[in-house]
């Protein structure tokens, strides 16, 4: 449930906006940056092992650093 102050504006847009995001989030098991809209990547949970996060680099992950990659759904 979502509440807004009386004296603010509700969007519509943006209240789908997030049910779509969280069913993705947990559909996939990713996180979704904020203003994230359907067919943009998606934020990968962080690596376990040190071996994890090494093997990253290769799987075709956007690679930022060992612990911070987005993917394409």
């Amino acid at each position: 449930m979502i509440y807004y102050p009386m004296s603010n504006g509700r969007s519509i847009d943006e209240v789908l906006r997030l049910v779509k995001a969280m069913q993705t989030s947990d559909e996939h098991g990713v996180a979704t940056p904020e203003a994230w809209q359907p067919g943009e990547p998606v934020i990968v949970p962080p690596p376990h092992t040190v071996a994890d996060a090494e093997a990253r680099k290769e799987q075709g992950y956007e690679y930022t650093d060992w612990y911070f990659c987005k993917k394409s759904l």
